[in-house]
């Protein structure tokens, strides 16, 4: 058995729209804050402002240095696209990230200042059910990231991992209304 790890800076080529899907547990505290506001019959302004700006925050993808790309994001965008050339079993088995990457890009850290700043809101309707509503996530329209991935070399020829990211980059994409947004181009450092 033989690790190696493998380093990757990828760059935007489509904006990078999250959707951290935590409010589907309804015990998460923006779910508890999201049902209150949404259960009312009659609806202010500022109550769907505030559902708009709870949405935004549950959606972000947070550590105490801003928003990063998870671990398991990563890995199933590089699962995914290994499966494009028949790999996926040897991606899932032998390629991992062991850590978020760090999300670059030009603006502010923290979540309550990036959903004062409306340049990183992506409003929109999506479907649920049978019906439309409307949805505000975070958008990313220029950024970067460095991404770790440890590979077994018995299993996987690291050429390989530079080809997935390559496929990732233009065929599948990170995160929300992939593959249209959360393309990139990605480099070996």
């Amino acid at each position: 058995m033989a690790w190696q790890t493998l380093r990757y800076q990828l760059s935007s080529s489509a904006p990078l729209i999250m959707h951290n899907g935590q409010t589907a547990n309804p015990l998460n505290k923006f779910a508890k804050s999201l049902d209150q506001i949404s259960h009312k019959t009659k609806k202010t302004d500022a109550d769907h402002e505030e559902m708009a700006r709870i949405g935004f925050l549950a959606a972000l993808y947070m550590s105490p240095d801003g928003p990063v790309i998870p671990a398991v994001v990563i890995d199933a965008t590089l699962i995914n696209a290994a499966k494009k050339s028949k790999e996926g079993i040897a991606a899932k088995s032998g390629a991992f990230c062991l850590e978020h990457a760090r999300l670059e890009y030009e603006g502010p850290r923290t979540a309550d200042a990036l959903w004062a700043d409306e340049s990183f809101r992506h409003v929109a309707l999506v479907r649920v059910g049978t019906g439309r509503v409307t949805r505000t996530r975070p958008v990313f329209v220029k950024w970067s990231a460095v991404v770790s991935v440890n590979i077994e070399t018995t299993i996987i020829n690291p050429a390989r991992v530079d080809d997935w990211f390559a496929i990732a980059g233009t065929q599948v994409g990170l995160m929300d209304w992939r593959p249209q947004h959360g393309r990139f181009q990605a480099q070996r450092l």
